[in-house]
């Protein structure tokens, strides 16, 4: 999985008319106890009683793996309940709920038309942080947006996604997509403030 700028993404979405010109900026934020979320992280994920989440264990966390430098701040190779906790308080201290995020799906290196993407907030955030889903266009250009029915009247216009720690799978209504990118998924992301994004997400049949 990629990072590429967020121009590159819009400029192409642009051409498909997809469309990119509502886009979210300070947005509400959900409401999140982040002391409280960082312990619900542990006690959800954690196998081995020492109190924090190691690599192998973070497979499980996806989001939190891919962005493991903003989470590991004393580089043990684990992340404690205080330092998820931390890096949830820097994502809301910009006071920005929401922002665009696009992704590219292919698979075995070719466009996936018509994948069905979507975002999972993980659970330790209780409810209030909403999943995000795509289409793919032709060239496999997906734009994240919240259900209409899950946002203010005020925000419903806009297109992106909670900042926030996701799984990401993705689907496709004719194709075989393997288990490790849906309901085994090894794909997550951090969507995080004033990060313009664009997600590669390279998926392969075997």
């Amino acid at each position: 999985m990629r990072w590429l700028p967020l121009q590159v993404a819009a400029a192409a979405l642009a051409v498909e008319t997809i469309g990119c010109s509502n886009t979210p900026s300070r947005v509400q934020l959900p409401a999140i106890n982040v002391e409280q979320a960082g312990l619900a992280a542990i006690q959800e994920y954690e196998d081995d009683g020492n109190g924090s989440l190691s690599r192998a264990e973070l497979t499980k966390v996806p989001g939190i793996l891919r962005a493991i430098g903003h989470y590991d701040t004393n580089q043990d190779n684990s992340v404690s309940a205080d330092e998820i906790s931390q890096r949830l308080t820097q994502l809301r201290a910009t006071k920005i709920g929401m922002e665009p995020i696009f992704c590219k799906v292919t698979l075995d290196g070719r466009p996936l038309e018509g994948a069905v993407v979507k975002f999972i907030p993980e659970s330790f955030f209780g409810s209030d942080i909403k999943s995000a889903t795509g289409v793919a266009t032709p060239r496999g250009l997906v734009n994240m947006e919240i259900d209409t029915s899950e946002l203010p009247k005020d925000q419903r216009m806009l297109k992106g996604a909670h900042c926030g720690i996701y799984k990401i799978e993705v689907a496709h209504p004719t194709h075989t997509i393997s288990a490790r990118y849906n309901v085994n998924t090894v794909l997550g992301v951090e969507v995080a403030p004033l990060r313009e994004i664009q997600i590669d997400l390279d998926l392969q049949s075997s």
